[in-house]
């Protein structure tokens, strides 16, 4: 006898919410790091099939795209009000230090940042309120986009070499055991390092911050000028 029941014509969609993957993604991140990260893992962890996740993403680098957008999102988020009571160079500092935290807050977050296409995001609102902000301020139109091209990759640089560079412990190393020898070649150079080493010991990111003031010093020159 056959089922009166009519056969259900929809197609169905897995119970997988695009904000729990993509949470999930950012876990398995921080788990095995960006060259280990894959769709069958990610899918692994979610205890459902690869092709589930194809409901939200289209492909792998869709998924790094949101991976990418998620982090500024979720730990860079823009305060508008902030940015009406800041001046322009607290806006820079401030985007740079937490453009800093938000990668570093994730295994390879750098890398993540630079093997996404943004474009294809909605990751532009953050920019366009910047953008926004720093004009109504005075600051001059011509320099809007090169100053945030300057900070975004200065910071970049330095959270890319902080996360990717497996000898800055050995050459640390390395300092402490030649470190009688070198100063009596190098006194001026190794009475400076040691200024600096007791700067970064209470600061891990002395060196960040005092370069980021390089550049706002700089830019300010520039609009003085």
């Amino acid at each position: 006898m056959k089922s009166s029941k009519p056969a259900d014509t929809k197609r169905h969609q897995p119970h997988l919410e695009r904000e729990k993957v993509l949470d999930a993604a950012l876990d398995l991140l921080n788990e095995v790091g960006f060259n280990n990260l894959t769709v069958r893992k990610l899918a692994s962890r979610l205890e459902v099939k690869a092709a589930a996740l194809y409901w939200h993403f289209q492909n792998k680098q869709d998924l790094v795209n949101e991976m990418a957008a998620r982090m500024f999102t979720r730990e860079f988020d823009v305060d508008a009000r902030g940015m009406q009571e800041a001046t322009w160079r607290q806006i820079l500092e401030g985007m740079s230090k937490g453009m800093c935290d938000a990668l570093m807050r994730y295994k390879d977050g750098a890398l993540v940042i630079a093997s996404a296409d943004l474009s294809k995001t909605n990751s532009f609102k953050g920019r366009h309120m910047v953008v926004e902000a720093l004009t109504q301020k005075g600051f001059p139109p011509e320099l809007v986009f090169t100053a945030l091209f300057i900070i975004v990759r200065y910071t970049m640089g330095y959270v890319f070499e902080e996360q990717t560079d497996p000898r800055a412990k050995q050459k640390g190393d390395a300092y402490n055991r030649v470190i009688n020898e070198l100063y009596e070649k190098h006194p001026i150079v190794i009475d400076e390092l040691s200024r600096l080493r007791e700067q970064i010991n209470k600061n891990p990111r002395y060196q960040f911050e005092q370069g980021l003031e390089l550049i706002l010093d700089g830019i300010e020159k520039k609009i003085t000028a």
